[in-house]
């Protein structure tokens, strides 16, 4: 599904209370450039989870909004959820 930057970042990202059923599930760095944050969002609207990237400028001197480089139409792929067990190791 394709969504406009403009809705995923007035209302997805940075909230927007018109809009109901509509917030972030996860949003974490999963990588970085010099210059730029790399960002995993899954968000849900009207009740189905949806996920996508963005990059945001890595300090306040980077000006890089989410979204900003990207075309009118962002790819939002629906997802769900699902358990996953992960093995650690302590020191013994």
């Amino acid at each position: 599904m394709k969504f406009t930057k403009e809705f995923l970042q007035e209302h997805v990202l940075y909230g927007n209370e018109e809009v109901e059923d509509v917030f972030v599930v996860a949003d974490n760095i999963i990588e970085t450039t010099r210059w730029s944050e790399i960002h995993y969002l899954v968000f849900n609207f009207e009740g189905k989870l949806y996920q996508t990237t963005y990059s945001q400028g890595s300090t306040e001197i980077q000006d890089e909004s989410p979204f900003e480089y990207e075309d009118d139409g962002v790819d939002c792929v629906e997802v769900e959820p699902y358990k996953a067990t992960i093995t650690k190791y302590k020191e013994v």
